[in-house]
């Protein structure tokens, strides 16, 4: 049996492959896609067993506790140690308490065969430790991979812990140097075919008009691009097979080519969403400056531009109100014109359509009971106080009327009354109607030009800047501003923004999700794929 001091036993590591390496490379075989990894046998290190060595001791029977071994064993039954060779480390760690010379555990260890020091009693515990795994796991691993391995005792744990106050040796702080562990090695490399989804060591890429803010993707973010594979008034995005056998680390590394957009993949019931030293959010374009021509400039006239596009439609919103009408029944056109004076084509419509300004003008002829009526029809006020208070100036008339030679309009024979108070009603009914859909119009007027006023004037302070001085991290800034108004949390992260996930087994569909509040979309996503071998180093 091999007994390894600190320089041996690192060298040992080195040779047998605690220094964990691996080789890869993407092949085709079969028509599928693989990841061919080529690596060292990682190793096998145990926990400190719940065995220790009374102070001083260090036969089987001093042992308190016993070791366990089943994880040991379960690597060595593991098929890729068939045919390797290999080897089983027993560290035996002491403390610092010394080796009293000429006392008892100084002679024990005299008889043995040992320095009548902690490294001799190291040794005589590696020794210990060492017959008891070989004989423990014998029986319970195969005897041709028993056959090929070299046990070693590892001092490289002799003397830890704090220095020894003199006082009791048998003190925690002490004792919990006093373990026992295994390390196992193999030489050899080992070869793994992973397959991989086809995305993989390619390039994604999309476009897509603005989006909507009714949009909702996953998580319920608005301004969602890909109105594909709705979930729970959720739109996932566009799906991509990964496959049900593919296994692998998947990276995306997405790059927004205008304006910034921030990504989603949902996989696995998992949603992971571009990310990068700033945390999680946008990815901005790659620009030099603000100058006219320029996508930084583009993009912030179109911005202007579609905000001043919503403000004249607005505007025109209110013009079209104001141009809706009514049209009067014949018996009030005519108790009108006969009684009251209208004169057909010049006070009132002669196809009897009347609109909101004939009936503020009607309202100025025949003042309503209600005080400072011509005031309030300005006024945002509710249906109760546009209900007009009947006035007595608007008399009663006729059904119908001739002119007669001088001009003046006389009932006929057949005319019935018509009472003022009915098509007073009549108007007022029409009134409340107009009015209602102008005062919408004017609200949203006052919203649009207000708020988008606002903006285009702090859009155009912006450009005036970034034109003058601008540059990324600027740029970044006011992109952030933007997207914090139109109610995201996240800003522009950086240039890039990566994703990065596990695929598994069983699993295939990923869907992807784009976030383009500040104008239309285009995209690409380079795609690296690593399999799941862990990196391993240890010291």
């Amino acid at each position: 049996m091999k007994r390894l001091v600190n320089e041996e036993l690192n060298r040992v590591r080195q040779i047998m492959g605690v220094i964990y390496e691996q080789d890869s490379e993407i092949i085709n075989q079969d028509g599928k896609r693989f990841e061919r990894t080529v690596s060292d046998v990682p190793p096998y290190e145990s926990d400190n067993w719940r065995a220790e060595f009374a102070s001083g001791k260090f036969s089987a029977t001093d042992l308190e506790g016993s070791p366990d071994l089943t994880g040991l064993v379960k690597w060595l039954n593991e098929p890729d140690k068939v045919g390797l060779t290999l080897v089983v480390a027993v560290t035996a760690g002491t403390s610092r308490v010394p080796v009293k010379p000429g006392g008892e555990v100084a002679k024990a260890l005299q008889a043995a065969g040992k320095e009548p020091t902690n490294n001799g009693l190291a040794e005589a515990r590696g020794e210990t430790a060492v017959e008891m795994v070989k004989n423990q796991i014998k029986s319970l691993i195969p005897e041709k991979v028993f056959n090929n391995i070299e046990f070693t005792a590892d001092l490289s744990k002799v003397e830890q812990g704090p220095e020894w106050d003199k006082i009791d040796a048998t003190a925690q702080k002490y004792t919990q140097h006093q373990f026992l562990s295994t390390t196992a090695y193999a030489t050899g490399r080992v070869e793994v075919l992973t397959e991989l989804p086809d995305i993989c060591n390619g390039e994604l890429k999309g476009s897509g008009g603005q989006a909507k803010k009714g949009n909702k993707g996953p998580g319920g973010l608005r301004y969602a691009s890909y109105t594909e594979n709705a979930q729970d008034g959720e739109y996932l995005g566009q799906h991509y097979d990964l496959g049900l056998d593919t296994v692998g680390m998947i990276t995306m590394n997405f790059n927004a080519i205008r304006i910034p957009d921030m990504f989603q993949i949902t996989y696995n019931n998992q949603t992971y969403t571009s990310s990068g030293p700033g945390g999680e959010g946008f990815v901005s374009n790659s620009f030099k400056t603000c100058e006219e021509g320029s996508t930084c400039y583009d993009g912030y006239i179109r911005k202007i531009e579609k905000l001043g596009k919503k403000t004249n439609k607005a505007e025109k919103k209110v013009t079209t109100s104001l141009e809706k009408y009514k049209i009067l029944p014949s018996k009030a056109f005519k108790m009108l014109v006969g009684t009251h004076g209208y004169k057909p084509g010049v006070d009132i419509p002669a196809d009897k359509r009347i609109n909101h300004d004939w009936i503020v003008d009607f309202f100025d002829r025949f003042k309503p009971g209600t005080k400072n009526f011509l005031g309030r029809l300005g006024d945002k006020i509710g249906i109760a106080d546009k209900n007009m208070k009947y006035s007595k100036a608007f008399t009663d008339g006729w059904s119908a009327y001739q002119e007669m030679a001088d001009g003046s309009w006389e009932p006929t024979d057949r005319a019935k009354v018509v009472k003022g108070k009915k098509v007073w009603d009549k108007i007022v009914e029409y009134w409340i109607s107009l009015d209602d859909r102008l005062e919408d119009a004017e609200d949203s007027l006052d919203k649009a030009s207000g708020e988008n006023a606002k903006e285009i004037l702090r859009l155009e302070a912006e450009l005036a800047e970034l034109m003058a001085n601008g540059n990324p991290g600027d740029y970044a800034k006011s992109m952030t501003r933007q997207l914090k108004w139109m109610g995201f949390d996240q800003g522009v992260i950086g240039t890039n923004g990566s994703i990065t996930f596990e695929k598994v087994q069983g699993a295939a569909d990923m869907y992807l999700q784009v976030y383009a509040p500040l104008d239309s979309t285009a995209w690409r996503a380079s795609v690296t794929c690593q399999d799941l071998s862990p990196a391993y180093a240890s010291n």
